[in-house]
């Protein structure tokens, strides 16, 4: 089955071939996750993904986690629920045991580490879990954890090759800004010994100017000297405020709703955390239609700094956020677009200790939202 299956996405895949030894009418994956922090739902058959709202990540260390990658144990849900402490007493979450039809929780095992773990529907009565369907279900797991990892490793092989055509892309580019820069200087220069309309000579400096100003930081960029930069506190309010007047210049113009006067500070490179902000808002702005709205809040709870950009646009599906969202290189802008500002914004906003939260629905907008440590006398605050 999971051979033949050229076409499919290998998840759906994984969980069919399990479900049809069983004859079980269907099934939910989960696998570890960018971090290695939590287990997430990833596919789902014959249903997609999106029917089980009810659904939630469980975090890695959790006991039902523990119990099935230290003791590697199949666990019968029925059999829980009549005699929970043949498997020690484990919690079962909520949304498990409310899934639909749900009978079996396999492991996922890749040598000695969980990798995930699959939930099959209740296979036609009569039916008891022997100990042979233990072993076979193990077997499988072990077999179906490599196809998945493997499969992830052909996705992650195939991005980097395209970082590779990327950086080689930029080497040109730098090239020709350069180029361009050096064009600009000189009509600049020359344009302020021979004006004859002062006013539209005026106004073209300034353009001309802030052209050069704005392709001398892209050049910067493309070099990767601001990783040279020295990280430090920044007041992240006045940031966003500067960033929202930058944005104003086309419609939906960006709304900031009332922020505390709190010391919302944390650590990280200006320009890039300005950058970052900006192709949200911009995105936002691109999504949404005249007469739209896109509101910008920042706050601050639990140890974090929360900046929020909300639309009114037509939102994404859930399969949208999670596949394709994040990935490098996927634009939905055709030639306009790279496809990896969404990408270089969630992988600052980690690589400062925070997360991005991506909250949409078709027709209900858009809710993105990057979370920073909040940075206070020199320490930062983790919560």
């Amino acid at each position: 089955t999971l051979s033949s299956e050229r076409g499919d996405d290998i998840r759906r895949t994984s969980i069919r071939a399990i479900a049809q030894i069983f004859e079980s009418s269907g099934g939910v994956l989960y696998t570890l996750d960018d971090s290695g922090q939590q287990l997430v739902p990833t596919a789902s058959w014959p249903m997609r993904l999106e029917v089980h709202e009810a659904l939630a990540p469980v975090a890695a260390y959790d006991e039902l986690a523990r119990l099935l990658g230290s003791r590697q144990w199949v666990i019968d849900l029925a059999e829980w629920a009549e005699v929970p402490e043949r498997y020690e007493n484990v919690g079962i979450p909520g949304f498990l045991r409310d899934l639909p039809r749900a009978r079996i929780v396999a492991p996922l095992m890749q040598q000695q580490s969980l990798t995930g773990f699959v939930v099959l529907f209740e296979p036609p009565p009569p039916f008891e879990l022997t100990y042979e369907d233990r072993d076979l279900l193990k077997t499988v797991g072990r077999h179906v954890a490599t196809i998945v990892a493997q499969h992830a490793a052909d996705l992650r092989l195939a991005e980097s090759r395209q970082f590779e055509a990327y950086h080689r892309l930029t080497a040109f580019m730098m090239h020709d800004l350069k180029n361009s820069v050096a064009q600009l200087q000189l009509v600049v220069r020359n344009a302020e010994r021979h004006r004859h309309n002062p006013a539209f000579i005026d106004d073209a400096l300034a353009t001309i100017a802030n052209a050069v100003d704005r392709m001398n930081r892209l050049i910067l960029q493309l070099r990767k000297t601001d990783s040279q930069s020295r990280m430090a506190p920044v007041e992240l309010l006045p940031l966003v405020q500067r960033t929202i007047s930058r944005c104003s210049d086309r419609a939906p113009v960006p709304e900031l709703e009332p922020a505390p006067a709190a010391d919302l500070r944390i650590r990280g490179q200006e320009d890039r955390l300005a950058t970052a902000v900006e192709h949200v808002i911009r995105n936002a702005q691109d999504a949404t239609r005249e007469g739209g709205t896109v509101t910008v809040r920042v706050a601050a709870m639990d140890g974090t700094v929360r900046v929020e950009v909300r639309d009114t646009g037509p939102g994404m599906t859930p399969e949208f956020v999670r596949e394709r969202l994040f990935r490098p290189f996927d634009s939905t802008k055709g030639a306009a677009g790279m496809g990896i500002g969404a990408h270089q914004v969630r992988e600052y906003v980690r690589s400062l200790g925070g997360d991005v939260e991506v909250a949409s629905r078709p027709g209900e907008g858009t809710r993105f939202t990057m979370m920073f440590p909040l940075w206070r006398d020199g320490a930062r605050t983790d919560g």
